[in-house]
């Protein structure tokens, strides 16, 4: 690996504590983080984190630098309560050092927003989605990918949150800026446009059966036990299968289902007028139901998918 052998010749012309070392170990941190492998870039970050700060001072940007990287590596290995302060201390050096409207000060607010997010704080993750998004307008104007990439997080929440006519028109936004600066077949154009017909689809499936999914904040998916449902329309399809607000669905036409997008994967194709089998669990009860679908359910035709 050429980062481990880049590193070990910088430590033997440079001393073990030299910055250009931090960086090497930076960025082989950074290759395991891609690979899965959070066990090892783990103390590659930390010491990179040590040298940084004994050589540039605790509130220099590159440190606020490792301080983000270190904070997403606890992210994704979802110790939420370590990521938080790291990403609000780099936070805090950044604004110092460059001002509170520096486009790199965006950059940490949506990776805070993003952590808020995944933890379920909405009402925390929102004002600093909105904020970053706000900086980059200004720093780079409002047609900018990075512009893009906030709005799409920014749709994201308020799609978590079910206020679904607020995520669809920056969704819709969000799309128009990546194909006119980054072409249809980017990948980022692509996850984009996947998000946005995703969303359509689960609000076409939820209008014809009368039931709304509940997504559930990353730090709870190992402990809640399906896709809760916030609502059942009294007088849907969902209500005539004895669906309940606040029952969660575990599988849908037998598989097991996690997400709201899963449901939505299993359903979208699903033809008209057949019974699909559900297993709910209603308080500590599993129950086995069966959803009628009606005789014009074709979300894919209503969104010209077909």
């Amino acid at each position: 690996m050429s980062y481990e052998r880049d590193l070990e010749i910088s430590e033997k012309a440079l001393g073990k504590n030299h910055p250009d070392v931090a960086t090497t170990l930076n960025n082989l941190a950074g290759l395991y983080k891609a690979m899965g492998a959070y066990e090892k870039a783990l103390p590659l970050y930390e010491r990179d984190l040590e040298i940084s700060e004994k050589a540039l001072g605790k509130n220099h940007p590159d440190v606020a630098t490792t301080l983000n990287n270190l904070a997403g590596l606890y992210k994704a290995m979802g110790a939420y309560e370590k990521a938080l302060p790291l990403y609000e201390r780099a936070l805090g050096i950044i604004e110092s050092a460059l001002g509170k409207d520096h486009p790199h000060v965006a950059t940490t607010l949506n990776n805070l927003a993003g952590l808020y997010e995944s933890m379920g704080a909405y009402e925390k993750a929102l004002p600093l989605y909105e904020r970053a998004l706000g900086i980059r307008e200004s720093a780079l104007g409002k047609d900018h990918p990075h512009v893009a990439t906030t709005l799409n997080n920014l749709a994201g929440l308020y799609q978590a949150m079910g206020a679904y006519e607020k995520a669809l028109p920056l969704y819709e936004r969000t799309l128009a800026i990546v194909v006119e600066k980054l072409g249809k077949e980017h990948p980022n154009t692509q996850t984009i446009f996947m998000n946005f017909i995703m969303l359509r689809l689960q609000l076409a499936i939820q209008n014809r059966l009368g039931f709304d999914l509940h997504a559930v904040p990353e730090v709870k998916q190992a402990t809640v036990q399906g896709v809760p449902l916030r609502s059942v329309q009294a007088e849907g399809m969902a209500a005539q299968a004895d669906l309940q607000t606040g029952d969660a669905l575990q599988q849908v036409d037998g598989q097991v289902v996690k997400s709201a997008l899963e449901v939505v994967v299993v359903l979208m194709k699903k033809p008209a007028q057949t019974s699909v089998s559900l297993q709910v669990l209603r308080g500590a009860e599993t129950l086995n139901l069966n959803l009628r679908l009606p005789e014009d359910y074709a979300p894919l035709a209503e969104l010209g998918l077909e």
